[in-house]
């Protein structure tokens, strides 16, 4: 065979290579349109057969129509009175016997709270003054319904006893804050408190001070802290039911 026929013969074999690939490519296409096909009206008829389970005998299926938004308000029942509990959280009531009676020595105290845990001026002979809306009431020994809240934003001593007596409790005193920490200690280790029932006038600051009841774990401390402008949104206040 010469050069000529051997370079037709070679063209010869890759073109009826090349018209193979051509027709295996075609014949996959089609095969993969055909399962296409199938896939589609297989999911077609599956999807009217879902439908299908929604429709009543006699009925037609209808599109769902739009809420009136105005009727519906319109038919939520009004409360003549709204609870107190939907206005306000209402935080854990303690009773305690308060016996107002306190120590006034240091060692005593210390003992009770922490070493260097007390104020110098929650004993001794300073003089603390109690506040208007607590001047009313006696020392005799009684049980008193107790709670701590905060108002969750910054608000000065005058306005939040405003609040809460508005609500029917008054702040309690430091010698009331001292009976309820000795009754609830555990509360302490996790909350501080403070009382703004009274107040005593410290020279060295030139400032009104109040008691407040912490906790510098494990030790649980019995202090007083100047009146600031504004209360922290997070500081906590005992008060009482009256």
């Amino acid at each position: 065979m010469s050069r000529r026929e051997e370079k037709r013969a070679s063209l010869k074999d890759e073109k009826t290579e090349d018209t193979q690939i051509k027709l295996s490519f075609v014949e996959s296409l089609q095969a993969i349109l055909i399962i296409s096909i199938y896939l589609f009206m297989d999911a077609v008829e599956r999807v009217e057969h879902f439908f299908e389970k929604f429709k009543k005998p006699g009925k037609t299926h209808r599109p769902i129509q739009p809420v009136n938004r105005e009727s519906s308000v319109q038919k939520v029942p009004q409360l003549s009175v709204i609870p107190e509990s939907l206005v306000h959280h209402v935080p854990q009531q303690y009773v305690v016997d308060v016996t107002y009676a306190m120590p006034k020595e240091m060692e005593v105290l210390e003992e009770e709270f922490s070493k260097d845990g007390v104020s110098k001026l929650l004993c001794g002979d300073y003089v603390w003054l109690k506040h208007n809306t607590c001047v009313a009431v006696d020392d005799a020994p009684k049980k008193l319904t107790m709670m701590m809240e905060g108002l969750a934003k910054e608000t000065s001593s005058t306005d939040a006893i405003s609040k809460m007596v508005a609500r029917g409790y008054r702040p309690a005193t430091h010698i009331e804050a001292y009976c309820f920490a000795k009754t609830f200690p555990d509360i302490q280790l996790y909350s501080d408190y403070i009382a703004l029932g009274s107040s005593v006038y410290y020279d060295e600051f030139k400032e009104k001070c109040v008691a407040k009841l912490t906790c510098e774990y494990p030790n649980r401390t019995f202090k007083a802290t100047t009146i600031p402008e504004k209360w922290d949104e997070y500081d906590e206040f005992l008060w009482v039911k009256i």
